[in-house]
């Protein structure tokens, strides 16, 4: 986060202000092809321009041809009317330089230009791609730059026309006559107008925003959803600022009389005078009340925290109840009759949410540090603000009308600061990037990087008179092809003296001094050939007589920032922000650069980019290690080592390689983020993986390209590929490499997956999992899977050795494929194979390609199968034993040869099932994994060098730094902290690399337990990151006792000292516990469930749709025994059931052997046990760190000891 400085405001630095200044913040597009600009000033006054005689085009490079004789192959292929004219131009060619004639193609609209609209309409589709230019540019960036105008900035209107307002820019020019006098010719118009975006006046966002908040009732068996908006809006919130300038909070809520909650009795504690409250005696009064005064607001821009997924669309929802047309739509339903969250209009207003501002990843990094751990209201306001939600008792469906009203207000006020906190820095922020990116202000809060850069080059390209380049002219790459940075890591214990270094300047410094950009990789050049790079074993070299695109953007920027926005930036806190954006804004480049949404992608220049830094860090790791810092290398592991996983606590496990989990997050819309280090990251929800003792929540997916060294390590239960650097994990939790297996006796952490206890019972399910599992293991080594869609045939061939058994497991998956309406033909060869040949396969087909199928390569094999009653398992064991099985003769001893990491894992976890002792053989000459019995095998850990080659490596991050690959333990590492190193070391390692290096903090003491699990401490201010004591699933009684314990802890204490502390909290807590001194409430979990819970043959029992709960987690167990205790007093089935519906709020709390409703309830049904072991859960993440083991440690403790701590 910022450092507080005090602002001096840019229009007191600068401007003189006129009677009144718009900002460009949005477009409105007719039917009839009338395009408007809309202007919105500081006091809600709205302006909209009319834009005519600019019309969408496409640029065609045919030298030989003329505009006639294009003309005449439009009208050949019955496009004239699509057309309004066609023609010559000359433009600069982005490779080379030159002049080149092209035809400017001018359409009539929008969608007759790119065939991604209509295609059948579309001009472009007509002609080769290779001679087509432009024509990936949206009519919206066509206007903007043809008229010259930009998002965001500010204007004046003169004679009903918007004219820029540059007052002031003439006052600061000074300032880059250095920087200027770096620049070549040709950028000085683009480093000018650089200069007028970054100091262009910037609107006062606090006078221009309405921030609104709703809050539902929602009792006991009624959803929250959205979607559905079943229950009542029982206040809406909202805060502004008055034509006076004062802060205004206006709260209308159902009175206690329509809440049906008795009034409460301390309703003066709740009237602090910071809001006013308007009391309704029904919803539709109050929604009519409320939406009508924020549609008379003067504030335009409404903006929520969370908004377009909840308060908006219920909004909408429960307007269109009652039939109230108050401009609000928050939802749009497809032709299918899908609901869609993304579709978010407000008649007269525009929206903003705040949430989406705060989950862009590149703000979240470059703004804040990664600060906040989630994107909860509370968890950002108390790290940025210091401010916390009301922290209300009980329940909000049972607070009177009072207490409803302030918690809301309360909501609004404290996202009002959050939008204007640092003197309006998110607007600040949302500015820049609509200037830069020329985004709506919608867009600039709602699109990532690849809009930002689209949009700055689109500008650059037409400013300077060049055609933008397509794929033929761009060394576009794959996405297979991107070779990853170098990883720096975290080490556990107890450190003094830590400061956090930031390289994050690093990428845009090789953009810059190597000049890497789209349109100087492999140029034409003679003379450039020997500017050589071997990048990713292959040679390349990059144009030396032309200054790329992108690097003299940065270039600018860079120099602008060190020069200018730095040194000023300890005085002024406009250029903080400047500073900090351009920072963010420079970064954002590699990601652009490197996705295949940005519009100038080349993953040969990313490539390149990142070898370029990888050298520059391996100097760079050695100048810190010479200022006395001490650096830990990261690891990663190979793509086809295979993890046991499952994406929620209700779906069975899945056992498959990694690549094939990062290729199924993705196709589950997961997106890809391309970070500035140069790997890919996919954050994830509800994952979880298989660490040899429980489920280990994943947060994150990471994958970069890497030319290490691989090393397979090798145990009797099973085998991993890993970089040279992986952590591997021995028997007292103790990190090590490979390579100390064989120089030090290391031995890894290995198991087998432990099979559920909890297996599939519906008859359905069992079948559509056994034909599921006999599609998967075609095309392995069992068998083989022919398929011909277009002629409605699918055949499955098993092999001899295991026709018999595949034939027994068809006879119980049959009913499933008969249930999708499939015929089927069973027969054998002339060479004994097996063959089922279906037909009227359509609905089967689809069922396959949806379960096995990602990006067309089959998973194998089948996951669920480890969740099938035990009879089942066994023969499936025995068909793997059947054909995996080779003698060798050799050693004249049973071996089964396996050819992938997840086979090879299910082998073994069944093989463990049945009580039959495996051991996994070293095989390091290639990906064969070779099994025999332990009583053949002298076992050992081996570790052996594989293949030195390039590929993708991948890594895992999670809750405690964990995961299981192959059945080994590894660790995962990609952080930097820097221990020890001398003063100021940061600047004169920027000295001597000419790289950008900042200190962003010295912490006198860190207390690190596993990677993002620490605390960082100084004496008035304590950080805490990813320990479990601070997240939101643990009980509120341990939270406070966790919070109370680490605000005592300071950097003048010793290791015993903060020992004691420790043991001390958990001691004191545990007797609370014991002796009754706490609140249930206190101990509770509130969830919402996220799937339906459906009763099918028994009460209970799934029904087999895929759409409800399939496992007994706490919250579904809690809810089951809601419905059980409301079924035995004889209540409405119809009543029963709607507790188990999406949506609906659980309250519960661990009784003995159970999770129960809090309702009822005394504090002897409370599993103390249960709720001790969480202490020890949440303060071994302390304790460990110090080098003792918790439960050992109290265990040691005898009972004077004990009464010594009580004492």
């Amino acid at each position: 986060m910022l450092k507080s400085i005090e602002r001096i405001k840019p229009e007191d630095e600068f401007f003189s202000n006129p009677d009144e200044i718009f900002w460009l913040i949005g477009t409105a597009y007719s039917n009839t092809h009338v395009h408007y600009l809309i202007f919105l000033s500081e006091d809600g006054n709205e302006r909209r321009y009319r834009v005519s005689d600019v019309y969408p085009y496409f640029y065609l490079k045919e030298p030989e041809s003329s505009s006639v004789d294009i003309l005449e192959h439009i009208a050949y292929e019955g496009m004239s009317k699509y057309v309004r004219e066609v023609v010559p131009v000359m433009k600069l060619n982005p490779t080379t330089g030159n002049d080149e004639k092209l035809h400017k193609i001018i359409a009539r609209s929008p969608i007759n230009v790119s065939n991604r609209y209509k295609p059948k309409t579309a001009l472009s589709s007509i002609f080769s791609s290779e001679n087509l230019f432009n024509n990936h540019v949206s009519y919206f960036h066509i206007i903007l730059n043809e008229k010259g105008f930009i998002m965001g900035m500010p204007y004046t209107f003169k004679n009903g026309k918007p004219a820029p307002y540059m007052d002031g820019i003439n006052k600061v020019s000074s300032d880059y006559e250095k920087v200027f006098a770096r620049m070549d010719k040709e950028d000085l118009s683009m480093g000018t107008l650089n200069m007028e975006m970054i100091h262009a006046a910037m609107p006062d966002f606090s006078k221009m925003i309405a921030v609104i908040d709703i809050e539902i009732k929602a009792n006991m068996g009624e959803s929250m959803d959205a979607e559905l908006a079943e229950v009542p809006i029982t206040s809406i919130s909202v805060t502004y600022k008055d034509n006076d300038e004062n802060i205004e909070t206006i709260v209308f809520v159902l009175n206690d009389e329509a809440l049906e909650n008795k009034p409460t009795s301390l309703r003066e504690k709740f009237n602090d005078g910071s809001f006013i409250t308007y009391e309704f005696n029904d919803e539709r009064t109050l929604l009519e009340a409320s939406i009508s005064f924020i549609n008379s607001l003067n504030q335009k821009i409404v903006l929520t925290y969370n908004g377009d997924s909840f308060d908006i669309p219920y909004i909408s929802r429960r307007l269109e109840l009652y039939s109230l047309n108050l401009g609000v739509k928050g939802y749009k339903l497809s032709d299918a009759g899908q609901f869609s969250r993304w579709y978010k209009k407000w008649d007269g207003k525009y929206l903003v949410d705040l949430y989406q501002y705060f989950q862009n990843n590149n703000i979240r990094t470059g703004a804040y540090l990664s600060e906040y751990e989630n994107l909860k209201l509370d968890t950002i306001a108390e790290i940025i603000l210091g401010k916390q939600k009301y922290q209300y008792e009980g329940r909000i469906e049972d607070m009177g009308m009072a207490e409803l009203a302030f918690y809301n207000a309360k909501d609004t006020q404290l996202t009002f600061d959050l939008a204007t906190h640092d003197d309006n820095f998110p607007s600040f922020i949302l500015f820049f990037i609509m200037r830069f990116g020329n985004l709506t202000l919608e867009n600039a809060n709602r699109k990532g990087v690849t809009a930002w850069w689209s949009g700055y080059e689109y500008r650059h390209l037409d400013k300077l008179g060049y055609y933008h380049p397509n794929d033929s002219m761009v060394e576009r790459g794959t996405e297979h092809s991107l070779k990853g940075g170098t990883v720096l890591n975290e080490t556990q214990g107890l450190h003094y003296n830590v400061d956090v270094f930031d390289f994050s300047s690093l990428y845009p410094t090789m953009v810059i001094e190597h000049n890497i950009c789209y349109s100087t990789m492999n140029c034409s050049h003679e003379e450039c050939l020997e500017n050589k790079y071997v990048v990713q074993n292959k040679e390349i070299h990059i144009c030396t007589k032309r200054r790329g695109f992108i690097p003299s953007a940065l270039s600018f920027l860079r120099n602008a920032r060190i020069e200018i926005y730095k040194p000023k930036s300890e005085h002024s806190r406009y250029y903080a922000q400047l500073s900090q954006f351009v920072k963010i804004f420079m970064n954002a480049c590699f990601g652009a650069m490197a996705n295949q949404g940005f519009a100038f992608m080349s993953l040969l220049a990313a490539m390149t980019i990142t070898q370029t830094g990888r050298d520059s860090l391996f100097t760079l790791t050695e100048l810190i290690k010479e200022e006395g810092g001490e650096v830990i290398y990261g690891d990663s592991i190979m793509g086809t080592e295979a993890v046991v996983v499952r994406f929620a606590d209700d779906e069975p496990p899945m056992i498959l390689s990694i690549q094939e989990l990062w290729d199924m997050a993705h196709e589950k819309g997961y997106q890809i983020v391309y970070r500035a280090d140069g790997k890919e990251q996919l954050v994830v929800q509800g994952l979880r993986v298989w660490d040899g003792k429980g489920w280990n929540r994943v947060y994150k997916l990471i994958r970069h390209f890497t030319i290490k060294t691989i090393y397979r390590t090798a145990t009797g239960k099973g085998a991993v590929d890993t970089t040279e650097d992986h952590s591997l994990v021995d028997d007292e939790g103790h990190e090590f490499k490979p390579e100390h297996i064989s120089s030090r006796g290391k031995e890894p952490v290995s198991s087998q997956f432990i099979l559920p206890s909890k297996r599939l019972s519906y008859t359905d399910d069992i079948s559509a999992t056994l034909l599921l599992f006999l599609f998967s293991m075609c095309g392995t080594a069992s068998g083989t899977y022919t398929g011909y869609p277009s002629q409605r045939t699918v055949a499955l061939h098993f092999s001899p050795k295991i026709k018999d058994i595949a034939q027994k497991l068809w006879w119980e998956a049959k009913p499933a494929a008969a249930a999708f309406g499939a015929k089927h033909k069973l027969y054998s060869t002339k060479k004994e194979k097996l063959v089922i040949k279906f037909s009227n396969h359509t609905q089967l087909w689809a069922f396959v390609r949806r379960n096995l199928y990602i990006k067309n390569q089959k998973i194998k094999p089948l996951p669920s199968v480890l969740s099938l009653p035990e009879h089942y398992l066994e023969t499936i064991y025995g068909m793997l034993k059947d054909y995996y099985y080779n003698f060798d003769e050799k050693t004249k001893q049973d071996r089964w040869t396996i050819k992938s990491s997840s086979e090879m894992v299910l082998f073994t976890a069944l093989a463990n099932r049945f009580k039959e002792e495996m051991t996994v053989v070293p095989q390091p000459k290639g990906k064969i994994y070779q099994i025999k019995r332990t009583s053949d095998m002298k076992r050992r850990a081996t570790v052996s060098i594989t293949r030195i080659l390039p590929d993708y490596v991948y890594d895992m991050e999670t809750e405690d730094g964990t995961f299981m690959a192959g059945n080994i333990l590894c660790h995962n590492t990609d952080s930097v902290f820097v221990i020890g190193a001398n003063e100021d070391a940061h600047k004169r390692i920027s000295e001597k690399m000419g790289i950008e290096v900042e200190n962003e903090g010295h912490w006198e003491m860190m207390l690190q337990y596993m990677k993002k699990n620490y605390i960082l401490i100084n004496e008035n201010k304590k950080k805490v990151k990813g320990l479990r004591g601070k997240k939101k699933d643990v009980p509120k009684f341990i939270r406070k006792v966790f919070a109370d314990t680490i605000e005592v802890l300071n950097p003048n204490m010793d290791k015993k000292e903060i020992l004691d502390l420790f043991i001390n909290a958990v001691i004191d807590g545990k007797t609370k516990l014991r002796s009754g001194d706490f609140e249930i409430d206190d101990l509770r979990r509130v969830q919402t469930l996220s799937k339906d819970i459906h009763p099918s043959d028994s009460f209970g029992n799934k029904c087999g749709c895929g759409q409800c709960y399939r496992a007994n987690t706490p919250i579904v167990t809690a809810t089951k025994n809601i419905m059980e205790d409301l079924e035995a007093a004889g209540k409405d089935p119809l009543f029963i059931r709607s507790f188990g519906r999406k949506g609906v709020i659980i309250e519960y709390v661990r009784v003995k052997d159970t999770w129960k409703h809090v309702a009822n309830l005394t504090k002897g049904d409370i599993d103390i046990d249960y709720y001790e072991d969480v202490f020890h859960k949440v303060f071994t993440q302390l304790t460990e760190p110090l080098g003792y083991d918790l439960v050992e440690y109290l265990k040691s403790m005898n009972q004077s000891s004990l009464n010594e701590w009580f004492d």
